[in-house]
């Protein structure tokens, strides 16, 4: 199978997906967002930065991996009518990462269905004993979301014989979050680096068809307690 680092990554709306998926999106966010009540001026700590080792090197080779893989993407882009556009790409990232962030703070997995893919759902479900084990007076807030480069983009073959074959990006993006602990008098703020990868399965015959899912969010989605 011929690789490409990248192909369609957008096509009609900010994640390359269909307008009602970004919509969904948008709508989620909004929804899970409106429940989370905000707290008194005055009650955060100052904000913490918490890199791990792999960042240094992350953040060093960043302008040239963004460079490298958005000139293939480009070159692809060219040969086949697609469109290519990192701005819009990098903001309906950011979206998604806020949608999904809220749901899994609520552990409401149902309404994930669709904006992940269904491996990742399964880990996800499968670690909520981890979550239990934070002691979190309330689920964790994503303040700000910053999607700075694209990371890396790679295609990996069909998972059985009616699939087709998926384009994965992974952007890089800087966070702020905010974690509430039971014992706590003031809630701890973070900031440090995601790489959450994003795929889309590409039928040669309507590649405009489907959407994007998030398929990827490390080894947690969440910021462990005992880390930082």
């Amino acid at each position: 199978m011929l690789r490409l680092p990248g192909l369609q990554l957008l096509r009609h709306s900010r994640l390359g997906c269909s307008q009602a998926f970004a919509r969904h999106v948008a709508l989620q966010f909004r929804a899970c967002a409106s429940k989370v009540p905000r707290e008194p001026k005055g009650t955060t700590e100052e904000v913490q930065l918490y890199l791990e080792p792999t960042n240094f090197l992350d953040v060093a080779t960043t302008p040239l991996r963004h460079l490298s893989h958005s000139v293939a993407i480009n070159v692809v882009n060219y040969m086949l009518p697609f469109e290519w556009d990192w701005n819009e790409f990098s903001d309906g990232a950011g979206q998604a990462a806020r949608a999904v962030h809220s749901l899994l703070g609520e552990q409401d997995f149902s309404a994930l269905q669709g904006l992940v893919t269904n491996s990742l759902l399964g880990e996800l479900e499968g670690s909520k004993h981890k979550i239990e084990q934070e002691n979190w007076l309330s689920p964790p807030k994503l303040i700000e979301v910053d999607t700075v480069a694209l990371f890396s983009s790679r295609s990996v073959a069909p998972e059985n014989d009616t699939d087709a074959p998926a384009l994965r990006v992974t952007p890089m993006m800087k966070v702020l979050e905010e974690y509430s602990y039971k014992g706590s008098e003031k809630p701890r703020r973070f900031r440090r680096l995601l790489k959450w990868e994003f795929e889309r399965r590409i039928h040669a015959d309507r590649p405009a068809e489907g959407s994007w899912q998030l398929s990827g969010v490390g080894h947690t989605w969440f910021l462990p307690r005992s880390m930082p």
